[in-house]
């Protein structure tokens, strides 16, 4: 140990407060996983294609399966702003992963989850491409990173090994660009911190870079930022972490290989002077074992100050985990009881947003969380508490509006000297004194990402989740509105050329009792309306659907006509007259939910919202056939024998060309159709007749 105190400068070993570990509570059974700890403070744990989330460790939610895959490597998880869980992982047990997955979790339903790398990108074949990380802004742009790996063999005794990483920005997955072409004996660690998004690499001489780009989706560029050297004569090529606080100081781990049979862990601060590296334990609590791979995690409390740092051990040996105080001083390491695997420790620590964290570890199996509190040093300067409580996130406002910004701000133990405002990196407002609030004149249109800032009388600092606010002129929700456009939950969008608009909206799970939800809130005139349901009947399920204005349901319905189609096409569209001459005031809400059946998915084109049509008094006999007139027709097509709601007039292909919706008169206009036979179809409210006729 002598000889490695001299290798990083003789920095004293310093013993903080003890930590005070909870109880530990099993969630599922697998040997990898991680944990992430969202804005609202839900607790959200993936393990082995795997997810679980609750309010604490003892309230954890049913487990469900992002993948299925029998194979689930290494694994890194962030949270969004709206509590959302974006995971990345291998799908190979022994680190060796040929490809990286990531998947995300939107309005309660798991996407299917896509390759983002492969052994073939960045234009090199590599033997795995593993130990990934991730992070993602509060405008949901994500950045991930990889170990992009080519194993040594005798004709490749050296072989490259280096870092790589892609950008999501605006949803659209941007190109694989290797980091460098040299060997950076490390994994690549990300981060995001005010408005940046940050990177730390390991040179080939053994020095500690932080990276950041020039801006979101730009090309990494090195930022003068070195943070000391890797300390110990072997040293792995696997282990580190960074994390920021708010204050913008650096928390770094990397495992340390002093020897074949002394190996450890050895982490730093960097506070802008220097990295303040200290040797922290070994892998093993004998120093007999040569140890595996360590794989540190490291989380910095933003409510105290301090850092915690946990590591896998030796493979037969378990865990440990230690405290760096706001003086400095790191703590003992505290050994977890239990295994940790070679390959499968990771992300398992995270931020409860304090003090203290939550761990997430597996021994015997099994995959445990568990409590870390932060050490209470009487003269740890306590962060500012901040938060946005008016208005709510996501909130929506028309152009020109008036908008009143509340904070909440305290210091556990000093005071607010002031609460700054922010929209993006623009400074709307300096608060001096309680209550601190702030009136936002006159608005244009736009979206906005609002902060606070809050400084106590130490000078600690800290922000607040980001609050998005859209301003926009009212929109009249009222006509034809398409289903893709309306708030979904449960329902995923897909693309048809017989579809109204080329799309509609179908179940996002295919199994039966499965449901989704489309809801929209309009703000047209006070006045009675029809509504109508468009949708798709199938011959392959009875699929069962409910109207609901503000929450009370007005119709229910079976698609059971059996039109003959399996698969949703222009034969098998059905307009459904739901509701009719009813009173609809700005801010109603208009929802349908689908049910599925067998595989018959619940699909829906539109909805419409329609003046009432006060019902005429021509009286059809009970038996009386449709017909059209004339036929060929050239602008003016007549019909009689039925008093239908809707008429759809479809090419002899398929498509849809023309959607009318009818009142009193008896006639259509299809003067704007191209010569050629096409089908018309009628709905009424109990039946549908479709007809043909020529267009001159």
């Amino acid at each position: 140990m002598k000889k490695l105190l001299l290798v990083i400068g003789l920095f004293p070993f310093l013993y903080g407060t003890a930590q005070n570990l909870g109880i530990e509570v099993q969630i599922g059974t697998a040997t990898n996983g991680c944990v992430a700890v969202g804005p609202d403070g839900l607790i959200h744990a993936f393990y082995d294609g795997k997810y679980r989330a609750g309010g604490n460790i003892n309230s954890m939610g049913a487990e469900e399966i992002v993948a299925t895959s029998s194979c689930i490597g290494y694994s890194r998880m962030v949270i969004d702003k709206d509590g959302n869980p974006h995971v990345l992982y291998g799908n190979n047990k022994d680190g060796k992963s040929k490809n990286l997955y990531y998947a995300t979790k939107i309005s309660g339903i798991w996407q299917t989850p896509v390759i983002v790398a492969s052994e073939t990108d960045g234009g090199r074949t590599a033997d795995r491409v593993d130990v990934p990380d991730i992070a993602i802004n509060e405008n949901g742009n994500i950045l991930i990173c990889w170990w992009h790996f080519k194993d040594e063999t005798a004709s490749n005794p050296k072989p490259e090994d280096v870092n790589a990483y892609r950008w999501k920005i605006n949803g659209v997955w941007g190109n694989v660009t290797l980091l460098s072409t040299g060997r950076w004996e490390s994994t690549p660690k990300v981060t995001y911190h005010n408005n940046q998004f940050y990177m730390l690499a390991k040179k080939s001489d053994k020095t500690w870079q932080c990276l950041n780009p020039v801006n979101v989706g730009g090309t990494f560029v090195n930022s003068g930022t070195d943070l000391g050297s890797v300390t110990g004569n072997k040293w792995s090529n696997e282990g580190s972490d960074f994390d920021i606080n708010n204050s913008g100081h650096i928390a770094l781990m990397w495992d340390v290989r002093k020897s074949d049979t002394e190996a450890g862990f050895a982490g730093s601060v960097y506070d802008g002077s220097s990295a303040n590296a200290v040797y922290i334990g070994k892998t093993t609590s004998d120093g007999t074992h040569g140890g595996g791979q360590i794989h540190p995690f490291v989380e910095w409390d933003l409510a105290t100050g301090e850092v915690a740092a946990i590591s896998g051990m030796d493979q037969d040996q378990g865990g440990a985990f230690t405290v760096r105080d706001v003086n400095g001083n790191w703590s003992l390491p505290v050994k977890i009881n239990g295994t940790v695997s070679y390959y499968r420790w990771g992300g398992a620590l995270a931020d409860l947003q304090g003090p203290g964290w939550v761990l997430l570890y597996q021994k015997a199996g099994n995959i445990y969380l568990n409590t870390l509190n932060a050490s209470t040093n009487p003269n740890s300067n306590k962060y500012p508490i901040v938060s946005i409580s008016q208005p709510a996130n996501n909130a929506t406002f028309n152009t020109g509006s008036n908008i009143t910004f509340n904070i909440s701000a305290n210091d556990p133990d000093g005071n607010i000297v002031k609460v700054e405002l922010y929209n993006g990196t623009s400074l709307l407002a300096n608060l001096s004194s309680s209550p601190y609030t702030y009136a936002w004149n006159s608005v244009p249109d736009g979206i906005y990402n609002i902060t606070a800032k809050a400084y106590d009388d130490s000078n600690a600092v800290s922000t607040s989740a980001t609050v998005k606010i859209t301003v926009a002129a009212p929109v009249s929700y009222c006509g034809l509105i398409e289903a893709e456009n309306m708030n979904l939950a449960g329902y995923s969008v897909e693309s048809g050329s017989y579809a109204s608009g080329g799309k509609l909206v179908k179940a996002s799970s295919s199994t039966t009792g499965a449901s989704g939800t489309i809801s929209t809130t309009i703000s047209c005139e006070s006045k009675n309306y029809d509504i109508n349901v468009a949708y798709y009947d199938e011959n392959d399920g009875l699929s069962t659907f409910t109207v609901y204005i503000n929450n009370i349901a007005v119709d229910t319905f079976i698609a059971n006509k059996d039109l003959g189609y399996s698969v949703p096409g222009a034969a098998n569209l059905v307009i459904r007259n739901c509701v009719q001459n009813i009173l609809l005031n700005p801010g109603d809400e208009i929802k349908v939910t689908g049910i599925v059946d067998n595989k018959e998915l619940a699909r829906i084109d539109y909805i419409e919202i329609l003046p009432a049509v006060v019902a005429s008094e021509t009286i059809v006999e009970e038996n009386q056939s449709p017909t059209l007139f004339p036929s060929p027709v050239e602008n003016i097509l007549y019909y009689k024998g039925l008093q239908p709601k809707h008429a759809t007039v479809y090419s002899i292909g398929g498509t849809v060309v023309l959607i009318k919706t009818l009142g009193e008169d008896n006639f259509i206009d299809v003067s704007m159709l191209p010569a050629g036979l096409y089908m018309i179809r009628f709905d009424t409210c109990d039946n549908t007749y479709t007809l043909p006729f020529i267009k001159k």
